[in-house]
């Protein structure tokens, strides 16, 4: 299980009295939720429960994860360095779980962020359809990756045994469901999709491999995956079943190719994105590359990436979108 939760530090908060372990309940927190605690160090004590856990991590995503400490009552205690002044994201992870598709209305305000934007007339009325994309086949397995680093073989392998499940549940199943059920324009240019992180990994397979299906793409700090690590340079004459290698009856065929990333992203993601949004250019692929200033692989990333992207799709036949920083 994956809890999410985050904490402001403001100036306010430092003007405590400078005494060993003056903490004091975050002026984020919660109706009176005593946790998290910040001092006048701007150090952050953080608590959960969780009695029946046998390891719970804490994450900030700027910094490494790092074990909480079981009390006797069930409470797993973890106590930050000093850490600068803002909003800081951080997740807690009970014996290894992960985040849903929930987080798009819990943490991602989707709903507040389209109503706003119906509301004042910037985007079209749109169903959005949130699925959760840690799909397995049928009697798959997933093996025990203890020890196995992101990015190695044996991790790759599960990655797109996993991928390729959730692309079979879109396409066959996902899809055909929605445009039963609801009053949906079922063809490739009123569709659209999107995904954060390894979301976007998602989005770039399942669309590029059924572009009869979607015209509009958004990758949210997420991209192919052999980009999202830096690791290649973008053939346009080859990448993607050829699909670009065409760039203007690529910009004819896909409405928008929408990619994002915090500027303050892990190093490496955040080269792969730049890399690949370099190479889209070089090779006049028309685009839309959208930089969220001061923020890191977090929900006020794709809040934002949302707040722009959302605007862009089913609106009346244009001149294809410019690269855009």
């Amino acid at each position: 299980m994956k809890v999410i939760g985050f904490v402001m530090l403001l100036a306010a908060s430092f003007c405590f009295a400078q005494e060993p372990g003056d903490f004091r309940p975050a002026t984020s927190n919660v109706l009176d939720a005593q946790f998290p605690k910040v001092d006048s160090n701007s150090r952050v004590q953080i608590r959960f429960k969780a009695p029946d856990a046998t390891k719970v991590k804490l994450n900030f995503w700027s910094g490494p994860k790092v074990d909480m400490e079981k009390q006797a009552d069930g409470f797993w205690t973890f106590t930050t360095a000093t850490m600068a002044p803002g909003l800081h994201y951080y997740t807690v992870i009970v014996d290894g779980g992960g985040e849903d598709e929930t987080g798009w209305t819990r943490q991602g305000k989707a709903n507040f962020i389209l109503d706003n934007l119906i509301a004042s007339g910037k985007t079209k009325p749109m169903i959005i359809v949130m699925a959760n994309g840690y799909a397995n086949r049928a009697g798959y397995v997933v093996p025990d990756l203890t020890g196995r680093p992101f990015g190695s073989p044996e991790f790759m392998k599960v990655m797109q045994e996993r991928m390729g499940a959730f692309e079979d549940d879109m396409t066959q199943v996902l899809i055909p469901f929605v445009d039963k059920t609801f009053r949906t324009i079922p063809d490739r240019d009123h569709r659209a999709m999107a995904g954060l992180s390894m979301g976007g990994m998602q989005t770039f397979q399942v669309t590029f491999n059924h572009l009869d299906l979607f015209s509009y793409i958004g990758g949210f700090s997420g991209a192919a995956n052999v980009f999202m690590m830096g690791n290649n340079k973008l053939d346009t004459k080859t990448a993607f079943h050829g699909a670009m290698a065409d760039p203007a009856a690529f910009a004819k065929r896909v409405h928008l190719l929408w990619i994002g990333v915090g500027t303050d992203e892990p190093e490496r993601m955040k080269a792969g994105l730049e890399s690949l949004h370099a190479s889209l250019d070089e090779a006049k692929i028309q685009h839309v590359f959208y930089e969220s200033p001061g923020t890191n692989h977090e929900w006020q990333t794709w809040r934002r990436d949302l707040k722009d992207f959302a605007p862009r799709l089913f609106q009346a036949p244009t001149q294809p979108a410019a690269s855009a920083r």
